[in-house]
């Protein structure tokens, strides 16, 4: 509830308690325009209630447009609510058709987009603001051949097939609403429906407050025919503005992708047109020197209902300035016009400029099947698109990792829109899919469907390349050829002589239509999998999370269960429904029976029709996403040698209660299946663990089940509560209480990677989730439920779990190579069983050995990097494959193979006895730094000290990562570095980590510049250890990269780059906190914390020049590797060049 000010107080009794007035309707008649003209209706609505009714003749179509209060939408709770007492009068128009278009147009801002002040300050200007019942608003319809097109204020609404009706219309004014002007005037679209100019005379609240002259008469051999004459309104894109970004909200649910066209917002500057496959739009524009040439164009949907939409958009990134333009099709002078500042004209430049539009982003809507073909994306119709002009966007990562986002985040643009026309071709091309989600067998002839849509009455010839990228960024450049019939027309792309894998297709289709040449670009996914052979049902360990039409996601089982098995999952989300039978021919099952919090001993209905509809599901799950308020984080007192952690009356009552729960439930379903298996679990690790140390009777358990939502933490992380690794949490809270072999399982939703803007590269989430699902295997988990099958399309999606799919949002289902990655790894291991982890000679390469029939296969692969890994076999290889399905070229030479191991996993599937692993040297693609300077050259010991008493507010500065100071040693590396050797410290438990402080004898060390990025190169062990930065800059804030929150999480590096997980010389690095100029905190700000008061808060960003004051390292003299604690191949790393610059790439996430 907001507060309600004197001010807000004396505006609730200015709008309240008025009637509007009630007069007869008044009607006139006009016949339809020709092809070529527009039919202009400019009218009023006069009052609240006044009523402008236009019908088509024969009733095939009405609008109604209707003087409104601004109408209660309090229902969207991510928008700000407004207080009961306040009745925002007289600020929008009802617009309905008849065909079921229904929304309000705020003439006067929707407020509730705003949040704190900003909203205060918007409900005191409300009634400063024009009224809606002043507006003159202008509808205009566009005859086209069949058609006739409604636009209102510039937006386009809909359209309309004319058929034998008749060719006119009536307007009717009623209760106050006055009709201004009914007249037909040229069109100014050319004649071949290929340019369409917008009027921006509609959107003049777009406009700014800075007075723009009137531009210079335009050369007309600059305009390429693209308009007669500038529109009368402009778009001031420097009033662009995230409206949220101070509240920085950590809602799954985002009023930004609520927004529409008819929102009023000034600083949403949105535009509506009809949808189409527009290849660019041209632009007239003022750049203001004084501010940044920058601006995004957007085209694509959001979706305006309280969840939203998600990153259903294509963005093109343009920079207008003819000196260093980026982004742009062409730049060309235009004249000059003049802008007030400061009291004084100041002359600027105009340009015609053509932006490329990323409409190719957003194929799905141009090509959407949905349940309905008449009312797509589940309810809302599809003829439309939104093209939007914004600051530049930038990636959003929330402080928590929470939300992964993109924001118009850049500087204040200083580009105004005079003029904007959109450009589609005479030929438009979509790629579909015979197959579901883009993917084929390779032995299943696979190809794509070409569709063209010719707009002319000739046949033309159409030319297509396709730059095919795979997995490991090598590009295949095909080209073919078709020819489009006017009309529509499918042609057959085949994919011949391609190997197994996946595939980014980036097509540009190109022809000649008479003298006009054009150009459309294409981009879309495939893979292409090898036969399937996977013998495995029921049985099988693997499924997914698949949503069945929450969040706007597929709810058919026709189209996704094809994915389930070409994937070689089994299994999915314990409520799915639909067609027993149709889920029995593709031998998916829920994956276990999901907790019933209501069901109980005299109410067992929940559990009874679960196992009636699925009788051969033999697991039910007791409890779901359960914990207990303020359980410490901290790793098991167990594990670590600590104190036992606090434990309050109110958290005994709470653990008491839910045994109580457990009991009775559990014995009930002992009694209705004695079968099934009861897994107590689908809570955090330290939770779930909680119940060995009750020492629950296995009457009431079978299973530990754990949910660890791992995100973007490394698959190899040491054992956290969160991550993959805490299975060995589990195993050994087990082992110490008695529950010998006692299993340990994920529950039905486990290992969440997601790859929205600032998540995983789509390569890493790949190779993230297959090693995920090797590591499940050797802990020997029963069930593997990981990711999502698809990502969503509300604005969910930028969630930590929206984005984690294998397959693309609704409907087309874009494989990402995350899906083949999994599907080699099911094929490879189908009916396999864990054997053992083979000893490598480094901690951070892997071999996994799996039992397969008669056959052995080895899982291969690096924690980070590549080097070769030589196997010795006394037998046969049969094969070598790739995560990407690819069999190597390798053979068995002297009863040796060399394998070019990575982070990829490989699959090497022999018979005989593994007798040997060697190891090549270690490789690493390091950051590459411009501008670097070597700050300290670490060759001398005796320029450090280690810090004999450590540092406390670092070794607690998270529970779960429990350290001491460690028995480390420092010295010279023969010239090579400064070599730190932990010694042994027989006292401290294996789990426990030691670390060691680092300071420059002559005090802080300088940094020159302001470089981006810190680093040190590091000789690794493998150990994971890790490298903690602590600066000072020029205000003196002492700045830590081991952000937390509290100490109860760690929020810095889940990704593991400055983690010791590597053998050989590697630049461990970290990009240094910064912000954006509008203010907002960069992704990099998330592992920093500065020192002092509010060290949880987010500070602005470091003021240079900066020093380095310490260097924290963190080594371990055990860690688990597999499944069990492993002394690292050695206890000594190497330091030398710690180093500052600035990333070659110009990225910030490491």
């Amino acid at each position: 509830m907001h507060r309600l000010t004197m001010g807000m107080l004396a505006l609730a009794g200015t709008l309240a308690g008025w009637t509007p007035s009630v007069t007869a309707a008044t009607t006139t008649n006009a016949p339809l325009p020709g092809r070529g003209d527009l039919l202009v209706i400019d009218a009023t609505a006069g009052q609240v209630g006044g009523k402008t009714v236009i019908t088509l003749g024969g009733g095939r179509e009405r609008l109604t447009l209707t003087g409104a209060d601004c109408p209660e939408q309090n229902k969207h709770y991510p928008m700000t609510r407004i207080p009961k007492e306040i009745q925002l009068r007289d600020g929008a128009l009802s617009v309905q058709l008849a065909s079921g278009l229904r929304f309000a147009y705020y003439i006067r801002p929707n407020i509730r987009y705003y949040g704190g002040k900003a909203f205060e300050a918007a409900l005191q200007q409300w009634d400063r603001w024009p009224a809606a019942s002043e507006q003159v608003f202008s509808v205009r319809l566009r005859r086209l051949d069949d058609a006739v097109e409604w636009w209102l204020d510039g937006r386009y609404l809909t359209r309309t097939p004319l058929g034998d009706g008749p060719e006119e219309l009536t307007v009717s004014v009623s209760d106050g609403a006055g009709l201004r002007r009914l007249a037909t005037i040229p069109d100014p679209s050319p004649p071949d429906g290929r340019l369409l100019p917008l009027d921006l005379a509609g959107y003049r609240h777009f406009g700014g407050d800075t007075p723009l002259a009137p531009p210079e008469p335009l050369d007309a051999g600059l305009l390429r025919q693209v308009l007669l004459e500038p529109g009368a309104g402009r778009i001031d894109v420097g009033r662009s503005r995230w409206l949220g970004q101070a509240a920085d909200s950590g809602s799954f649910y985002d009023r930004y992708y609520v927004r529409g066209a008819f929102d009023g917002i000034p600083e949403s500057l949105i535009l509506r047109v009809p949808k189409r496959f527009y290849t660019r739009v041209w632009l007239l524009c003022a750049v203001d020197p004084a501010a940044s040439p920058w601006m995004t164009v957007r085209i694509g949907r959001y979706r305006e209902s309280w969840d939203g939409s998600g990153m259903s958009v294509g963005d093109t990134h343009v920079k207008i300035d003819p000196n260093d333009p980026a982004g742009l099709l062409e730049i060309q002078p235009a004249g000059r016009t003049t802008l007030q500042r400061d009291g004084a004209a100041v002359e600027i430049p105009l340009y015609r400029v053509a932006v490329p539009l990323a409409t190719d982003q957003v194929a799905d809507y141009l090509q959407w099947k949905g349940n309905d073909p008449k009312r797509q994306d589940f309810g809302a119709p599809l003829d439309w698109f939104y093209l939007e002009f914004s600051r530049k966007i930038e990636t959003r990562r929330s402080i928590n990792s929470g939300i992964f986002d993109a924001k118009p985040l850049g500087p204040a643009s200083g580009v105004s829109i005079l003029d904007a026309t959109l450009q589609s071709e005479p030929v438009q091309v979509l790629v579909h899919s015979p197959e579901e989600g883009y993917s084929f067998y390779l032995d299943a002839q696979p190809a794509l469907l070409v569709e063209t849509r010719n707009d002319t009455a000739r046949t033309l010839a159409v030319s297509m390349q396709a730059d095919l990228t795979d997995f490991d960024g090598a590009t295949l450049v095909r080209t073919a050829s078709f020819q489009a019939p006017p009309g529509v027309a499918t042609n057959t792309w085949r994919l011949d002589g391609l190997p197994a894998g996946w595939f980014d297709a980036r097509l540009r289709f190109s022809g000649q239509a008479g003298d006009v040449p054009w150009f459309q670009h294409a981009s879309l996914a495939f893979a292409l999998l090898p036969p399937d052979t996977r013998r495995a049902g029921a049985e099988s360990p693997y499924g997914t999370w698949w949503f069945q039409g929450s969040h706007y996601t597929e709810p058919d089982p026709a189209r996704m269960l094809p994915l389930f098995r070409k994937m070689g999952f089994r299994h999915s989300s314990p409520n799915i429904k639909g067609d027993a039978a149709l889920f029995q021919a593709y031998q998916v099952t829920p994956s276990m029976m999901g907790y019933k919090s209501k069901a109980t001993a005299t109410n067992t209905l929940p559990w009874t029709s679960f196992m009636t509809n699925w009788p051969t599901v033999k697991t039910a799950m007791i409890f779901h996403e359960t914990g207990i308020k303020g359980l410490s984080t901290a790793l098991p007192h167990e594990l670590t040698g600590a104190p036992p952690e606090p434990f309050s009356d109110e958290q005994r009552t709470q653990l008491d209660a839910l045994r109580a729960k457990l009991e009775e439930q559990a014995t009930t379903l002992r009694k209705l299946d004695p079968e099934m298996k009861i897994m107590v679990g689908n809570g955090t690790t330290i939770f779930n663990t909680l119940w060995f140390r009750e020492q629950l009777p296995t009457t009431f358990w079978d299973v530990c089940g754990l949910e660890m939502a791992v995100q973007t933490l490394h698959p190899e992380g040491q054992p956290n509560g969160w991550n993959l690794q805490s299975f060995w949490i589990a195993r050994q809270m087990a082992d110490h209480y008695g529950y010998t072999n006692f299993p340990v399982s994920t529950c039905f939703e486990v290992g969440y990677r997601p790859t929205a803007p600032g998540g995983l590269s789509l390569k890493r989430q790949a190779d993230w989730y297959a090693r995920d699902v090797l590591h499940m295997l050797a802990w020997r988990s029963p069930h593997i439920n990981v990711g999502l099958l698809a990502d969503v399309n509300a604005s969910y999606y930028t969630s930590r779990w929206g984005s984690t799919g294998v397959f693309g949002r609704s409907p087309l289902h874009l494989p990402k190579p995350a899906f083949v990655s999994l599907a080699t790894l099911t094929l490879q291991l189908d009916q396999a069983e864990f054997r053992r982890c083979v000893p490598t000679g480094s901690t951070g390469v892997y071999c996994f050995e799996f039992a397969r029939g008669r056959e052995t296969v080895y899982a291969v692969w690096c924690s980070r990097g590549r080097r070769a890994v030589t196997l010795s076999l006394d037998g046969r290889l049969r094969e070598v494959m790739d995560s990407m399905g690819r069999k190597l070229d390798l053979a068995l030479r002297r009863g040796q193979v060399e394998l070019p191991a990575s982070e990829s996993p490989l699959y090497v599937v022999a018979r005989g006895t593994l007798e040997g692993v060697a190891l090549g040297d270690p490789l690493h693609d390091n950051v590459v730094l411009g501008d670097s300077e070597v700050v300290a050259p670490l060759r001398q010991a005796a320029q450090w000290r280690v810090r004999a008493q450590g540092d406390e507010t670092f070794g607690a500065f998270c529970d779960y990562w429990p350290m001491v100071p460690g028995a480390i040693t420092l010295e010279g590396a023969a010239g090579d570095g400064l070599a730190l050797t932990l010694n042994p410290q027989p006292g401290v438990k294996p789990i426990v980590a030691r670390y060691a402080v680092l300071e420059p004898v002559q005090g802080p060390l300088p940094v020159a510049g302001t470089p981006d990025t810190l680093g040190v190169w590091v000789k690794g062990n493998s150990g994971w250890g890790r490298i903690v930065f602590e600066i000072v800059d020029a205000n003196g804030h002492r700045w830590r990269s081991n952000r937390g929150e509290g100490q109860s999480w760690d929020l810095s590096d889940w990704e593991g780059e400055t983690s010791i997980n590597h053998d050989g010389w590697r630049l461990v690095s970290l990009p240094l906190p910064d912000g954006y100029p509008s203010g907002y905190y960069k992704p990099s700000m998330r592992h920093w914390r500065r020192l002092g008061e509010d060290e949880d808060g987010i500070p602005p960003p470091p003021a240079y020049p900066i020093a380095v004051t310490r260097l924290f390292v963190v080594l371990r003299e055990q860690l688990v590797y597999g499944t069990t604690m492993t002394t690292p191949a050695s206890p000594t790393i190497v330091l030398r060049d710690l180093t500052a610059g600035r990333r070659a790439d110009g990225g910030d996430a490491p």
